[in-house]
């Protein structure tokens, strides 16, 4: 990647893996920066962020415990996701991420704003990530109801082109363009010569009906996953979230969480976690799962549904993986965080997608307990560079 196409970079600097250029968004902001971040962050933190989400979380909480827990910064349901109870202690709460902060941090920068539109659009993250890494063919895309293919593996601009290409790739996939949470996938596959639209079988005209409905998608191959994936559930494809950190100071790449989802019953088509997919922490050290959590907070060592073992599975390549991560992430340091979606395959990988607002599951540990995320966040969060942000200890 040249020096002239990395925005935020200082020229004529060498980094201390002999990268040139400077760790990004370390210029020094000027007071008209400051002021705007600040707006930014008190606008969308307070009329889009924070206070709506919590307001609306309190329902089926003891009134007293939430606001207890707003005060801190936390929405009403962490005091059973996160196990923090009704009334934690200052000093229990500190070694979180919280919620009021993550909501400031999305604007904390113009580094962070001019970078979040890459990865909100999959189509700009699919050309940013495609040079660097493999990800899934984009075949056509949907927009007013109207399908535009972009590929010859979509033959036709009709059901007829999607069922072609759906045989030839084993399945396809329809997502919106721009949400995240899982929300609006649908999976074509074929099935004993007919096809499947997730559950229910579709002939060509309810599938051209349904293509009518749909606005601002994109159409891609359904990704092979490895066997070990596909041993946990496999109507799903489960994947692995890897947030990426690029120190503020020396510019090194951290992983700053690991998890893998899995899908369930409940949440096909997706592997989410909102829809009522699993999640398991997994050990960065060894790349082993633990047990898997559900958003009700019940844990499973085997697959609800499937039956499969899950705690201790352990994920084939693992260190090879972290560091193509790492190598991808630091060939885009001028985006501070990424959360990174990732199929494996029995070969490699696939990026599916990069999350710019990455949830992080701190159910497990505590994220602040490393002191390398906590200076992380100290920057990110602190309005003046240099200055003490809300994340101390």
């Amino acid at each position: 990647m040249t020096e002239d196409i990395v925005p935020g970079r200082a020229p004529g600097t060498t980094t201390a893996d002999g990268r040139t250029g400077a760790p990004p968004d370390i210029r020094p902001r000027s007071h008209k920066e400051r002021l705007t971040c600040l707006m930014f962050q008190i606008r969308n933190t307070l009329l889009f962020g924070f206070v709506r989400k919590g307001l609306a979380g309190m329902k089926g909480y003891p009134l007293l415990g939430s606001l207890r827990m707003l005060s801190l910064g936390f929405l009403p349901d962490r005091q059973v996701t996160f196990g923090l109870g009704q009334w934690p202690s200052r000093r229990k709460v500190r070694q979180y991420i919280t919620d009021w902060q993550l909501e400031r941090m999305a604007y904390s920068s113009f580094a962070h704003m001019r970078c979040r539109p890459l990865l909100d659009d999959k189509v700009k993250f699919t050309e940013l990530v495609g040079g660097l890494a493999s990800t899934p063919k984009l075949l056509a895309v949907i927009q007013s109801g109207r399908l535009f293919p972009t590929s010859a593996d979509v033959p036709t601009p009709d059901a007829a082109g999607l069922f072609a290409a759906a045989r030839t790739h084993g399945g396809l996939v329809l997502k919106p363009r721009s949400a995240f949470g899982g929300k609006g996938v649908f999976i074509l596959a074929p099935e004993d010569g007919q096809f499947r639209l997730n559950r229910e079988s579709v002939q060509p005209a309810g599938l051209e009906e349904r293509i009518r409905g749909l606005d601002t998608y994109i159409v891609t191959p359904k990704v092979r996953q490895a066997q070990y994936a596909a041993a946990l559930f496999a109507k799903t494809a489960n994947t692995i979230r890897l947030v990426t950190m690029v120190e503020p100071v020396d510019g090194d790449v951290i992983i700053a969480e690991a998890v893998h989802r899995i899908g369930a019953e409940s949440s096909f088509p997706v592997d989410n976690y909102g829809p009522g997919g699993l999640y398991s922490f997994i050990d960065i050290e060894s790349g082993r799962l633990s047990s898997a959590v559900r958003n009700d907070g019940r844990r499973y060592a085997k697959h609800p549904d499937s039956g499969a073992p899950i705690e201790g599975v352990v994920i084939p390549r693992w260190h090879e993986l972290l560091d193509s991560v790492k190598r991808l992430a630091r060939a885009l340091d001028f985006v501070p965080y990424i959360g990174w979606d990732l199929a494996r395959t029995d070969n490699g990988f696939f990026v599916i997608e990069g999350n710019y607002d990455a949830q992080l599951h701190q159910r497990f540990r505590p994220l602040l307990t490393d002191e390398r995320v906590r200076a992380c966040y100290r920057h990110w969060l602190s309005v003046k560079k240099g200055g003490a942000g809300s994340t101390g200890r």
